[in-house]
C-alpha cells in the first residue's frame, strides 16, 4: 500500500475515473500533494458520496475545511444506507480532526452498534477515550485487545495496545 495511494491518485486525475480515488483512499498513506487538490472537483462530478467523502477527507489533511465537506458527502451515503460503515467512519474521522470529539464518538458507536465485531470501531472508540479527561482504562484496554485479537496482524492496533500498557 505504501506506494500505492500516488499512483491511485495520478490515475483518478489522468483518467477521470472515481474507482481510482477510491482505491487511493483505502491505501491510507497521506501524500502532500496540492496538485491532487487542485483537481478534485473534476474528478469528484460523477463520484458516489462515499467516494466524495473518501476524497475531501483526503484533503482535509492540507486543509481542515474540507472535513466539513467529507462529512456532509457522507451523511448524503447515509439517507440511503444507513448502515455504510465507510460513510459512518468517515463522519467520525471528520469530526475527530475538527476537535468534535463527542461526535465523532456518536458516529462510532453507530458503527459498532451495526459492526458489533469490527476491529477498526473497538480500536477508534477506544483511542476516541483516551482523549477524554475521564478514562475507563480498564474498558479501553478491553476494546484495544478485542481489536488485536480480531485483527491480529494489524501493526497500529498492536502498537496502540502496548503504547497503553506502556503508559
Amino acid at each position: 500500500l505504501v506506494h500505492k495511494l500516488p499512483a491511485e491518485a495520478a490515475l483518478a486525475i489522468i483518467s477521470g475515473d472515481v474507482v481510482h480515488w477510491e482505491e487511493a483512499f483505502r491505501a491510507e498513506r497521506p501524500e502532500q500533494d496540492y496538485v491532487v487538490l487542485g483537481q478534485l472537483e473534476a474528478v469528484l462530478g460523477n463520484a458516489t458520496p462515499v467516494v466524495r467523502a473518501f476524497a475531501y477527507r483526503y484533503a482535509g489533511i492540507f486543509e481542515p475545511t474540507f472535513y466539513n465537506q467529507s462529512a456532509k458527502a457522507a451523511f448524503e451515503a447515509l439517507e440511503s444506507d444507513p448502515r455504510n460503515f465507510d460513510a459512518l467512519m468517515t463522519i467520525a474521522t471528520a469530526y475527530q480532526r475538527l476537535g468534535r470529539i463527542d461526535d465523532a464518538t456518536r458516529y462510532t458507536e453507530q458503527a459498532r452498534e451495526a459492526y458489533p465485531d469490527n476491529a477498526e470501531v473497538l480500536s477508534r472508540l477506544a483511542n476516541l477515550a483516551l482523549g477524554r479527561s475521564e478514562k475507563d482504562i480498564r474498558k479501553i484496554l478491553d476494546r484495544m485487545e478485542r481489536a488485536v485479537a480480531l485483527e491480529p496482524n494489524n501493526a497500529g492496533y498492536l502498537y496502540n495496545l502496548g503504547w497503553v500498557y506502556d503508559q
